[in-house]
């Protein structure tokens, strides 16, 4: 592991993996950045910054990210602000920003690549020759996922509604995961688990033990953020 940065430390490594849709930033000298971004990332995907950033090429790589494609920047210059320009723009399109700095006896100081939440989620010290990167689908891609599905939403704390319909579904009680289809089938909650039942806290202990399980998906609705804040601002207050 290499010298701490921001509380965190970056990686070290010759094979690195990013997140499919990110803005990778790679950095180095420009004859090592030319090497890594032609042979692993495709030319319509690469940005390159040799200075300050230009407004066309700050457009480019806004118009990658909002179509939801991997953005990569080649970076040469050691211009002191652009590596935050860059996190803070992977930031204001929700993705990732990772930095792969190309370690050949160049100074790229730690400080310009700084890992935490308004920084870098990923920086890594890479050979300049003979780096791999690789790529992996991100958390929530589940586009892999086959049906069928039992699409539930607004269960809103009626525990006792949400067995009867799971039943009605053809589900059966189960040891692990509480409700199962012995079908193969899988529900999706679609948010809302919280407020206004009774059974609010056996909703989501059942919810929870379908998703560990394996047979169910969820993600939250507008009253389960608020039930989240509530509960962060309890925690930290």
């Amino acid at each position: 592991m290499g010298e701490a940065m921001g509380g965190l430390e970056p990686e070290r490594s010759s094979t690195v993996m990013v997140p499919e849709l990110a803005l990778v930033v790679i950095a180095g000298e420009a004859r090592d950045v030319g090497a890594l971004v032609t042979r692993w990332f495709a030319p319509e995907e690469v940005t390159r910054v040799d200075g300050a950033m230009t407004e066309a090429a700050r457009r480019r790589i806004e118009r990658r990210l909002g179509e939801g494609k991997l953005a990569a920047v080649a970076l040469t210059s050691h211009a002191s602000d652009q590596p935050l320009a860059l996190a803070r723009l992977a930031h204001g399109n929700d993705v990732a920003p990772v930095a792969l700095l190309l370690d050949n006896g160049a100074e790229w100081p730690g400080a310009r690549f700084p890992m935490g939440p308004h920084g870098f989620e990923l920086v890594c010290h890479l050979p300049a020759q003979g780096a791999v990167v690789m790529r992996e689908p991100l958390p929530c891609d589940r586009r892999g996922e086959r049906g069928p599905f039992d699409i539930i939403g607004d269960a809103h704390g009626c525990y006792d509604e949400l067995i009867e319909l799971l039943e009605r579904l053809g589900y059966v009680a189960d040891a692990e995961a509480g409700m199962r289809s012995p079908a193969g089938r899988r529900v999706i909650f679609v948010g809302d688990l919280v407020d206004r039942g009774p059974g609010v806290v056996e909703t989501l202990r059942l919810a929870m033990r379908m998703v560990v399980a394996g047979v169910a998906f969820c993600t939250p609705g507008n009253h389960d953020v608020k039930l989240l804040r509530a509960l962060m601002a309890g925690m930290c207050g």
